[in-house]
């Protein structure tokens, strides 16, 4: 197999990274430190061996943040991109999906803490009285 690589970038591109091999997985997380965290009814991550993580540029401009008493979250610390859900002791992590600027192969995508998730998207807007066309 062709050996693969993935790049990535946050918002305001200060910090830039590289991965050098696909995900084992990729997962939507919808617990509510995920949907706070992201600002959305769930988190998309691919999962990523550290090993295979090399930052490329901004390594000042990350920041880290302990979510819980297991795990942790990086972003970046000019523009507040999602970047990493890091649980300790793992030898994975999970990349934030938004952050790779690499399309990733097709893959199955898990969901987890589905019991924490939104009510499905109705295809209604937020303003009474009109409808809309659907997810876009």
């Amino acid at each position: 197999m062709e050996h693969e690589t993935f790049t990535g970038s946050c918002l305001c591109g200060a910090v830039r990274f590289e991965l050098n091999a696909p995900p084992s997985e990729l997962l939507r997380c919808h617990c509510r430190m995920c949907q706070k965290a992201h600002g959305a009814e769930f988190a998309t991550f691919a999962r990523f061996a550290h090993d295979d993580w090399r930052i490329i540029a901004g390594e000042d401009d990350i920041a880290e943040y302990r979510s819980s008493s297991a795990a942790r979250r990086t972003f970046c610390r000019q523009c507040g991109s999602a970047l990493q859900f890091i649980r300790d002791g793992k030898e994975t992590f999970g990349l934030a999906l938004s952050a790779l600027d690499t399309p990733l192969p097709s893959m199955p995508l898990h969901d987890y803490h589905a019991g924490s998730a939104c009510e499905p998207y109705s295809g209604e807007l937020w303003f009474p009285g009109v409808t809309g066309a659907g997810v876009r």
